[in-house]
This record gives C-alpha cells, sequence and structure tokens, in this order.
C-alpha cells in the first residue's frame, strides 16, 4: 500500500504528540467542574474566519464560511449557499452522504457510473462533484472510491453555481465544503452506539474540553464502523476507521494558534448496491425509457458484475494555523495564515466480467447476448439465468500528495457613508500524483475443466444472476489462471498553484445595500511522465497556463426589522478550467486540450425570519460553458485514437472530444422553517435544463423534490419521543449515448422516490433513534449511466442508534 515518506512519519509523530496533549489536556479538564469552567468562561470574540458553533434553532443556520470565505450572514451573500447544520445530521442518523445531501434542491447523490459502488458522487446543478473543500480550502480528505465519514464533520456547506474566486477551478455546479472540526466553548462529550442491517455496526466517541482559563482547549473525535452492504461481495477489505485529534489556544489579544490531524483508513466505502439490467432500449415497445426487471433487482437473487472489490482509501491531513483579531482608530481586521499537508493512497482495484453476456432460459437455451434487444415479455418469461464468458482484473491505484499554503487578511474600514470589508489573500498549492493501470484476463472457456468443475461454471460461462458463484477470483488466481497482463501504464505529474484574489464588500445605508466585486488569478506549472514497459523512454511534457476568474453582485435588504430579514440579491460569477490534457485522436494527436470557463447570471430571494424560524433561499440560474469537453468510447475499431478495443470491451478506447457549449438554467428552493417549538420543516425542490451543442448530459435528473419533517413531543406522556419523516424523489436523467441506442439517440431513466423513517426517544442525556431506509422497500431505480449495471437504492435497512451526551448540552 504506501510507502512510508518521511513527511508521512512525521505526520504519525504529531499525531503521536497531539493526542499526548489531548489527554494531558484531559487530565487538567477533570480535575476542575463543569461549573467551575463555565464560571471562568468570557464571551469569546471569534475571527470572521471562524464559525460559531453555539445552539441552534433547528435547521436554520444564518452565517456561512464557505459562501465568503469569510462568516457573513446568509442574507448578506450574493449568492446560494445552503448549510446542513450539526443538529439535521444528528436528527437523520446520517451514515451515507446522500443521507443529507439528497435534502438540497438540486442534489441527488450517487448518479454516476454503473452502480458497482456506492461512490462519493453528487450531481449539483447538472454537474457531477467528487470532491470536498475543508474550511473553503483544498482538501484531499474525499475522493469518489471513498473518504468519508461524518465523524470529522461539524457541519456541512454547498455553495452552487461557478464561484472561481472564492474556490478557483472547481465543478461550475458548485462545491461542498465541510466545517471542521475543533475544540468548543464549553466542554462536551458524546458517545455513540449503533448496529443495524447487513452486519452494520459503528461505534464513535467525540470529545471537547479547555483548561480552566478557557484558552487551552482540545478535541479527539474517533470512529470505527463496518457493514456488509446490500449485495455483500467477498474479499472485502474491512471495516473504515478515523481519527480526529485537534488543539487550539487563544491568547487575550487575539492571537490564536491551533492543530489539526486526520488519519482515515477507508474500507468500507464501497460497498455495492444491488444492481439491474436496462432492457428493451431498442423497442419501440420502451422508448425512449429502459425496462426494469425487478427479480434481477432483488436482494434475494443478487446480479453482480464484480466479482471482487479491492477498493480503499488511506488518507492523513495535517493542519497548522495561527490567526491574529486587531484593531486600530479607524478599522479592525483580521489575519490567518494556514499550512495544510496531506498524503492519499487509494486503491481502486477490482475483478470483474468482461466478455459475452449470456441471456439463458429454461436448460440453458439461449435467447439473446445483448441486453437492448430483448422485451420486458420476454425476460419476464423466459429469463432464468445470466453469465458472462471472462473475467478481468483491473489493478489500479493512485497515491497523491498535496501541500497547501495560505494567507488571509480582512479588513474592516469606512469611507463617508461606505462601509468596505475587505478580503484578500494569496495561496499556493503544490501536488504530487501518480496514477497505475494494469489490467489481466482470463477466458473461463480456457480454465482446466476441474477449475470449472469446482465453482460451477459449465462451458467456460460464470453465472452473474442469479445469486452468482463467486469462485476463488482473486488477484492471486487471475495470476496463476490470466493471460499475460495488459500495461495500461503509470502517469506522474506535479503541479504548482500560485493564487491571489481580492474581494470587497461594500455597504450602504447601514449594511441594507452591499455591493460585492471580486477577482483572481492562478498560475499554474505542470510536468507530465507517461510510462508504459513497452515504451523503451517515458513520455515528458511540461504545461503551463494562468487565467483570471471574477465576480461581481448585489445584496439588497427590502426588509430589515423585529420580524428579520428579506433580501433580493444578484450574482454574476464564473470559474475557469485549465485543461492540461493533451487531445489522443489521431488527427489532432498532441494538440493542447481548450481551457473552459464557465459563467453564471443568477438572481433571487433570501429570508430569516420570525427569530431565525424561517430560512428561504429562491434562486434562479443561466450558467454557460465555453469550449465543453467530453468523453466518447465509440471508438471500438481503433480508427480514431489508435487503439483498439481488448477482447470483451463493448466500449473502445475513451478519448475526449470538443462539444461546443453547455448551458445549464433552472431554479431552486430550500427551506427551513420552525413554526412551532418541537417542529422541524425542510423543504426543497430544484429544476435544471442541461444542453450541450454537440452532445448529451448523463446522470443528471431534470428535478428533485426532498422534504424532511420532524416532530419532537416536549410535554406530555410522549415528551422526548420523536419522530421524522424523509422523503426524496428525482425526475428523468439521460443514460451514456454512445451505445445506448441507434445512431446516437439518448435513453433516459424515469425518476422515482423513496422514503424514510426515524423514530427516537431522549432522556437525561440519553438519545435512543431508530432509522428505517427505503421505509416501504421498494425497488427503486436510482439516476445512471451505463444500462449494464443500473444500481438501485438499498433495499429496506434498519440502523438503531444509543448515544449518550455530557457535559454542555446536556
Amino acid at each position: 500500500m504506501k510507502i512510508m515518506t518521511q513527511k508521512h512519519i512525521l505526520n504519525h509523530m504529531l499525531v503521536a504528540l497531539l493526542t499526548l496533549f489531548s489527554l494531558a489536556g484531559m487530565s487538567i479538564v477533570q480535575a476542575q467542574s463543569n461549573d467551575e469552567a463555565e464560571a471562568e468562561g468570557e464571551i469569546i470574540e471569534l475571527s470572521p474566519f471562524e464559525v460559531s458553533v453555539d445552539a441552534l434553532r433547528g435547521y436554520v443556520t444564518t452565517s456561512s464560511l464557505s459562501g465568503s470565505r469569510i462568516v457573513v450572514p446568509i442574507t448578506e451573500l450574493a449568492g446560494t449557499t445552503i448549510t446542513i447544520n450539526e443538529n439535521l445530521i444528528a436528527d437523520s442518523v446520517a451514515q451515507d452522504l446522500r443521507d443529507t445531501l439528497n435534502m438540497v434542491a438540486g442534489v441527488t447523490h450517487g448518479n454516476v457510473g454503473t452502480g458497482n459502488q456506492l461512490n462519493q458522487i453528487f450531481s449539483l446543478r447538472g454537474y457531477t462533484v467528487s470532491s470536498a473543500l475543508r474550511d473553503g480550502l483544498p482538501s484531499l480528505m474525499m475522493t469518489s472510491a471513498g473518504g468519508w465519514d461524518y465523524s470529522i464533520v461539524e457541519r456541512m456547506e454547498l455553495s452552487k453555481g461557478p464561484a472561481g474566486v472564492l474556490f478557483g477551478s472547481h465543478s461550475p455546479g458548485g462545491v461542498l465544503s465541510i466545517t471542521s472540526k475543533l475544540p468548543k466553548a464549553a466542554p462536551a462529550t458524546t458517545i455513540e452506539l449503533r448496529a443495524g442491517s447487513f452486519n452494520y455496526y459503528r461505534a464513535s466517541i467525540d470529545h471537547s474540553g479547555f483548561t480552566a482559563d478557557g484558552k487551552l482547549g482540545y478535541r479527539v473525535s474517533t470512529a470505527l464502523w463496518d457493514w456488509d452492504g446490500p449485495a455483500e461481495l467477498p474479499n472485502e477489505p474491512g471495516s473504515t476507521f478515523v481519527f480526529n485529534p485537534s488543539l487550539s489556544y487563544r491568547w487575550d489579544n487575539g492571537l490564536k494558534v491551533w492543530a489539526w490531524y486526520t488519519h482515515m483508513e477507508d474500507n468500507a466505502a464501497n460497498r455495492r448496491p444491488n444492481m439491474t439490467y436496462a432492457f428493451g432500449m431498442r423497442t419501440a415497445e420502451h422508448a425512449p425509457f429502459p425496462a426494469v426487471h425487478e427479480g434481477i433487482a432483488n436482494n434475494g437473487q443478487t446480479y453482480s458484475n464484480l466479482w471482487s472489490n479491492l477498493s480503499a482509501v488511506e488518507i492523513d491531513s495535517l493542519e497548522f494555523g495561527i490567526s491574529k483579531i486587531f484593531s486600530g482608530d479607524n478599522f479592525d481586521g483580521a489575519v490567518r495564515f494556514i499550512a495544510r499537508l496531506e498524503e492519499r493512497d487509494s486503491n481502486r482495484s477490482r475483478i470483474r466480467g468482461i466478455g459475452g453476456r449470456n441471456y439463458l432460459a429454461a436448460n440453458d437455451v439461449l435467447i439473446g447476448t445483448e441486453s437492448r434487444d430483448l422485451t420486458l415479455a420476454q425476460v419476464d418469461t423466459e429469463l432464468v439465468r445470466i453469465t458472462r464468458n471472462a473475467s478481468r482484473f483491473d489493478d489500479r491505484g493512485n497515491t497523491e500528495e498535496q501541500d497547501f499554503f495560505t494567507v488571509d487578511l480582512t479588513l474592516n474600514f469606512d469611507t463617508g457613508p461606505v462601509g468596505h470589508q475587505v478580503l484578500t489573500y494569496a495561496q499556493y498549492q503544490k501536488t504530487d500524483n501518480t496514477d497505475r493501470e494494469r489490467r489481466t484476463d482470463i477466458r473461463h472457456a480456457e480454465l482446466p475443466q476441474d477449475v470449472q468443475d469446482a465453482n460451477g461454471w459449465d462451458n467456460g460461462r460464470i453465472t452473474m444472476w442469479p445469486n452468482p458463484a463467486y469462485g476463488p477470483i482473486t488477484p492471486a488466481f487471475m495470476a496463476e489462471f490470466g493471460g499475460a497482463s495488459i500495461d495500461r501504464g503509470s502517469n506522474d505529474f506535479t503541479q504548482d498553484v500560485f493564487s491571489w484574489g481580492i474581494m470587497e464588500r461594500a455597504s450602504l445605508f447601514n449594511r441594507r445595500l452591499i455591493g460585492v466585486v471580486g477577482l483572481r488569478y492562478d498560475s499554474l506549472d505542470q510536468f507530465n511522465r507517461f510510462t508504459r514497459e513497452d515504451r523503451a523512454t517515458p513520455t515528458d511534457s511540461t504545461f503551463g497556463d494562468d487565467d483570471w476568474s471574477s465576480k461581481y453582485g448585489v445584496v439588497g435588504k427590502v426588509y430589515e426589522g423585529d420580524s428579520g430579514v428579506v433580501s433580493l440579491f444578484y450574482n454574476n460569477a464564473e470559474t475557469f478550467t485549465i485543461e492540461t490534457r493533451i487531445d489522443t485522436r489521431l488527427g489532432t494527436i498532441g494538440k493542447p486540450l481548450p481551457n473552459r470557463v464557465t459563467s453564471t447570471d443568477e438572481f433571487g430571494i433570501k429570508l430569516d425570519m420570525w427569530g431565525n424560524r424561517l430560512g428561504l433561499t429562491l434562486s434562479f440560474f443561466d450558467n454557460t460553458e465555453s469550449n465543453v469537453l467530453i468523453t466518447r468510447f465509440d471508438d471500438l475499431a481503433g480508427t480514431i485514437t489508435g487503439v483498439p478495443a481488448p477482447f470483451g470491451n463493448i466500449l473502445g478506447q475513451a478519448y475526449l472530444t470538443p462539444a461546443g457549449d453547455r448551458l445549464s438554467e433552472g431554479w431552486d428552493i430550500d427551506l427551513a422553517v420552525s413554526p412551532i417549538d418541537g417542529l422541524d420543516i425542510i423543504l426543497a425542490y430544484g429544476n435544471v435544463d442541461v444542453k450541450i451543442t454537440e452532445g448529451e448530459v448523463q446522470g443528471v435528473p431534470d428535478d428533485t423534490f426532498s422534504a424532511f419533517v420532524r416532530y419532537k413531543f416536549l410535554n406530555g406522556a410522549l415528551s422526548g419521543f420523536s419522530t421524522a419523516w424523509q422523503y426524496n424523489s428525482w425526475g428523468q436523467s439521460g443514460m451514456n449515448s454512445n451505445f445506448a441506442r441507434p445512431n446516437f439517440t439518448q435513453a433516459f431513466v424515469k425518476g422515482d422516490s423513496v422514503h424514510h423513517l426515524i423514530v427516537g426517544y431522549e432522556w437525561k442525556g440519553w438519545d435512543f433513534r431508530v432509522r428505517i431506509t427505503n421505509l416501504f422497500d421498494d425497488v427503486i431505480v436510482r439516476s445512471n449511466i451505463f444500462w449494464t449495471g443500473m444500481a438501485m437504492e438499498p433495499d429496506r435497512r434498519f440502523i438503531f442508534s444509543v448515544t449518550k451526551t455530557f457535559g454542555h448540552g446536556k
């Protein structure tokens, strides 16, 4: 797995030091009573780079950090940022990323790929996102293949649409930013134990405290969990472990220093959901929607195209920071410096079925080899078995190291009637990345007969459905019986990015009218080395480019009074993508592909009313991305790229091709309201229409709706009991057009919906909860790209949770 670099060794030494300090801090705090410590406490002035984690009213959050790089009230932001706070995370008994993200308008989690893994990919305003920032800054903590756990999350913020001035190059749909867990202002300890369906278990501890003078704080959050998933595979690598200690010290003069560390071994992130095929997509009976056979999707008769899942992610993240609040006669402000060192080792290996598919009726009568040509009537009445003729070992890995440094300065001052809040920053990011890939294929018909007989593989056919016999298809098995390995090569690149940005928020009329303008410059240098065993000399290339991003907007408060704030906003912002890849088509091979710029026009309304009981954001957006690139897989013969598809592939060598502009327009609304004490409601709806000049958008639902309603009994015989209902629905989404239908006509997946139920009881610091996911145990197709393995919502699943809270908030 991971090579122990000097930085990696240093990380582990530092985490040991942090742990010792934490334990020492615990012993000091234990000598003080909570009452004494709270009596010593004073009101702490937070810098504009810090988010308050004080108690919230339900799910309404009134301020954001990632929406402006400094803490700003939601009603003063020229853009759309939605916060998932700690109350919602706890009340939903969230485990998967979709448990919370799917409550945000325009967001659907798990919508890309063939469904082989429960990946961390979600759609947002017509684009897919597979990474997350931490505290609004770059981080390696989350990947599409794993690296996610709520034990490191204080809260989550989704900033929708392009915002290059704030985040640099990113998905034009927006970004997800995690707010780190840092020492709290009051001592608190939370211990939680969970158990549930598919052999699920989880244990977590979150402990925070401070010294008697309130200056030295510490926090340790850790979790261990595992589950088999609804369609367990053999050779799963194991559980997920997270360890997240942090320390901070605050002086009376406004100076604060902190250290934050996380070690994560995520070996259970890729539990495969149920899958099914799409049938009849080339028949008029089902066009343009494929038909789904419920029996194939049923967990009792598991379909699999994946024999072994070897995916795993290991992450180390270390951060040191220092900030200082200062003031003068006519100004005040703060400065912050952060150094963030991270390493990530991802193993994305798997063994999967390839080769011809056989759709068999009784007595192994072949009824077809192509699912798109079968009608659902044939499948319902005849199909009893699906097999494949070969397997492939995709030996794939990635290692990445990232060093990130930033200096941020914010100043507040007045010039006459105009108030100014100016943020300027400079940051440097260095990335070292290595990708490798090797393939080994095996044709089952060429295996010794005794091996076939031992595994029930008749005539070289291995069963995919029903209840596949996995057999010993491991890397060792592939090495013993497979053919020659194909070296797909390794790619090493080093990238240096220097960025500088400035943003001003100018206000008039006692902050009733706020104008926002910002500019950012990014300069990138990259060195690539591509190595293959069959090439005597590696292919080296150097690349350098720079680009600018801009933003301007305005916020006007049309009402501000005792009832709250109502504001209107307009946002014009852009982000860019410096394209470092080159054209691989034979006619234009080696030429640089064009950079892309995405801009947005967005306007809307925001409300923060009735003492933070109601928060609402309604926005209308129109995004345009220039020079969009799409990936094609239609080069089966190799006439476009010079690389013909290997044996068993239904997809040719992937290549990028320019496809004109990508237009995304729509609207979304997010509402959080607590109309009476004990009742909390979330409602969210998003609609997006995405078009590309040449090609189609895949895996993005055209609309989403979600509702979360929770009621807690505050009085009477049922006092302490609570019940919550969560509902998510999504509209149709496009599938891959390259092979889905003749002449590249796109097929679609119908939309669907799912219900969840959470029942709880709180008593003297104890919290008992039961979450029932997919309450009605429906067979539900998620948004998918490929028809060969359509992912399903997991079967009905139970999670039982017991939580004990000590200290603050007890």
